[in-house]
């Protein structure tokens, strides 16, 4: 028979060998082809997020090609190893028990289960947030340096996945500050090493951003918001019942409960219950705080709910013995794989519009780069879009062949190649916006309306674009595109 260690193994094997085959299945979402080209164009940071993402998507391409499963495989490699870690810190700072149940559960909560399919920063940031805590943990255990400076290094490596693991640099001190226990190591060279490591790390992001007007921490200061229903309270509680859906109807409140649960523990000098209560609970709390702007999105704070498993895991073994929390969990894990099952399934027979945004984009490619291939050359030619989603798809699917650029300074596409300096060329625009996004006559000498572009899906029209070529590009100034 097999030990609980190895079923565990096999339960994350068969999960992510399923998740492979799904990533295989889909064609690139828009921000996936969006960091398929800063794969393309690696740099140590990028106006969206820091560069982890584009390291990790340059480096599965080259073991599985330019492909949905090439782009894929890294969060879902990302993912079996969060679990994997988190399942031996449960183990070495609670019980076996433990351990496993957090390592299963953290494949079983939706957000956390797309984001190990589709490729995008919060991969990388769970790995290393959980890595974090890993070495962390081993530091405050052992007192050995290179425990220190792995919990250092892992923690630059958090904050180049995505900002949010700010969160993350206060946790750590903030436990050693309140554990009486732990307070003697403030006083010891061995956590300021840490914090020297994690700034060497961090430091090519920081150099990248004065090299480009810190538009990193702009865009992040300045963010769009998510929704704007009118009032706070609409906000609010818009975000808080999205979450039931990102993070299960049932399981959304245990985890709360749980990480509720780590105070009291905490405040009884329990430093396991601490560390849990200070990497879960401010990044829970400070996005709900957003949401009252309508500025957080439900996927923000899912480092904390993945701590959240810690205590969870633990209160588990203290309570399975009882009917009543086994039906409660067992209804919480069975509506989280119901709507796993679900959100993996429902593009397999998608409505119109998912139809034209999964599987459009390669008949949209291949139109375009025909009408640029017709296109007169003065200086050059290139297309150009209203957005970076539609840029990067055209670009993903042309495999780079053509120069396509969006009419904005404040994405990476527009960065590295900026509208002006395609002044006087000719190019094809395409949009499927019912209203015309730019003043066509503006931004061209001469425009010619051409055909329109229509996607199809199973023999019925699901996308139209329209479809114009531009003779003499003239770029409108950076303040008039970021406008549009």
């Amino acid at each position: 028979m097999l030990s609980t260690s190895r079923r565990v193994l096999v339960v994350l094997g068969l999960i992510s060998i399923a998740r492979l085959a799904v990533a295989a299945f889909y064609p690139p979402l828009d921000d996936e082809a969006y960091y398929w080209t800063w794969a393309q164009h690696l740099a140590w940071g990028y106006p969206d997020h820091p560069p982890m993402i584009a390291y990790v998507v340059r480096a599965t391409t080259a073991l599985a090609g330019d492909t949905s499963l090439g782009i894929r495989l890294g969060p879902t490699l990302l993912a079996l190893g969060t679990s994997v870690l988190l399942w031996d810190l449960v183990r070495r700072m609670f019980d076996p028990t433990a351990g496993a149940a957090a390592a299963i559960w953290s494949q079983l909560i939706p957000v956390l289960s797309l984001s190990a399919v589709f490729a995008a920063p919060d991969a990388p940031l769970g790995l290393c947030w959980i890595l974090t805590l890993w070495c962390f943990w081993h530091a405050l255990t052992s007192g050995r340096i290179l425990a220190w400076l792995g919990t250092g290094l892992a923690l630059g490596l958090a904050l180049m996945s995505k900002l949010p693991a700010v969160f993350l640099a206060f946790a750590l001190p903030a436990v050693l500050l309140t554990s009486p226990v732990h307070r003697r190591w403030l006083r010891r060279p061995e956590p300021y090493l840490a914090a020297m490591a994690a700034l060497v790390v961090v430091l090519p992001l920081i150099v990248w951003n004065t090299q480009h007007h810190w538009i990193l921490l702009k865009k992040s200061s300045d963010p769009v918001p998510w929704t704007v229903l009118g009032s706070w309270g609409l906000n609010t509680l818009s975000y808080t019942v999205a979450q039931l859906g990102y993070y299960g109807p049932v399981s959304f409140v245990l985890l709360l409960l749980a990480l509720a649960t780590t105070v009291g523990r905490a405040r009884r000098r329990d430093t396991r219950f601490a560390l849990a209560a200070w990497a879960g609970i401010p990044i829970i709390a400070l996005t709900w705080v957003g949401s009252l702007q309508g500025i957080s999105k439900p996927h923000w704070p899912g480092p904390g709910y993945l701590v959240a498993l810690i205590p969870a895991a633990a209160l588990w073994t203290e309570v399975r013995t009882r009917r009543i929390w086994r039906v409660v969990v067992g209804a919480a894990l069975a509506l989280n794989i119901l709507i796993i099952v679900v959100l993996h399934a429902f593009p397999l027979r998608p409505t119109p519009s998912l139809a034209g945004e999964l599987w459009g984009w390669d008949q949209v490619a291949a139109r375009l780069e025909a009408d640029l291939r017709a296109t007169p050359s003065s200086r050059g030619v290139f297309l150009f879009t209203p957005s970076y989603q539609g840029a990067a798809q055209i670009e993903y699917h042309t495999r780079g062949r053509v120069l396509v650029t969006p009419l904005t300074y404040r994405d990476s596409i527009g960065i590295r190649r900026a509208p002006e300096t395609f002044a006087g060329w000719n190019a094809i625009f395409a949009t499927d916006a019912v209203t015309m996004p730019i003043p066509m006559d503006r931004v061209c000498g001469e425009v010619q309306p051409l055909p329109a572009l229509e996607v199809t899906y199973n023999g019925q029209v699901v996308r139209r674009f329209s479809v114009y070529r531009c003779y003499d590009f003239r770029p409108l100034p950076p303040f008039a595109t970021d406008a549009n």
